[in-house]
């Protein structure tokens, strides 16, 4: 990201300040399906700022044989995410986007999260209601590792449907 000054503050409302941002570059590694990592590319730009964080991903399926079951080859998803203080020195998240709306924790010094929204999308034919991201940044810097479950949890009890595992490397914007 050699030039670009990620950093810029022109186009935020006035009395925001930008605490950081960051751009993640995912690759699948999803066990249900060894060829993942050549199919799919992540890309998230994070920026985050003092009382919340926003990101948009973008998802690309690469294999020219896509069949479109998992949704379009390309995706947006976009994440408003609002931080409170929690007692134990982390945050207290309250989340909204093309997902749907949830809320969760991030652990003091940022070394995971976990989210849980109520799907967005809900019909006969969607198989979950519930969607947990957990994220954690092991000790290797510059990485960042994720799990997206698709859960239904009606009547008392979880029912998984799907978990997509991925690993990220994390690119943090560098001033001209």
């Amino acid at each position: 990201m050699q030039g670009v000054d990620a950093q810029s503050t022109r186009h935020l409302a006035p009395g925001l300040r930008r605490v950081s941002g960051r751009l993640l570059v995912n690759h699948v590694s999803a066990s249900a399906d060894r060829y993942a990592a050549a199919r799919l590319f992540i890309l998230v730009l994070e920026r985050r700022f003092a009382d919340h964080w926003e990101a948009i991903k973008e998802i690309h399926r690469r294999h020219p044989r896509y069949d479109g079951r998992a949704g379009p080859r390309d995706q947006t998803l976009y994440f408003f995410v609002r931080m409170s203080p929690a007692p134990d020195g982390g945050y207290d998240l309250v989340a909204e986007g093309s997902l749907g709306r949830g809320s969760g924790h991030e652990t003091a010094g940022g070394g995971g999260l976990v989210l849980e929204l109520a799907s967005a999308r809900k019909g006969w034919f969607v198989p979950f209601d519930t969607i947990r991201i957990r994220q954690e940044r092991p000790a290797v810097e510059g990485r960042v590792q994720e799990s997206v479950e698709l859960l239904s949890k009606g009547k008392g009890r979880e029912v998984p449907f799907m978990k997509m595992e991925e690993e990220g490397l994390v690119y943090r914007p560098v001033r001209p």
